[in-house]
């Protein structure tokens, strides 16, 4: 979560999502205690394996949203920060 509030910081548009069944009063807490800085939302999906439609099988998992609304790449924080890195995704304000 730190590396998420740090892009969040740097403008970049963060949006947390929980899998299905996490209790809302959980992620209340946690985004009040660590300060996030950024909305936090629990999937209205079924199950734990999808959040928002994407697989997850790790957290947090990341889909990088480009500034005209498309989806351009989805993964863990590491692989989209080594995108990032390598310059083979641009994350702009929008």
């Amino acid at each position: 979560m730190p590396q998420l509030a740090e892009l969040a910081a740097k403008g970049v548009v963060v949006v947390g999502m929980h899998p299905s069944g996490t209790p809302a009063d959980d992620v209340a807490k946690v985004v009040a205690d660590r300060k996030l800085g950024y909305p936090t939302l629990v999937s209205a999906g079924v199950g734990r394996e999808t959040v928002g439609g994407y697989p997850v099988a790790l957290f947090p998992y990341c889909v990088a949203v480009d500034a005209k609304g498309n989806v351009a790449a989805h993964g863990t924080l590491h692989e989209i920060r080594l995108m990032v890195g390598k310059g083979t995704l641009t994350l702009s304000k929008p």
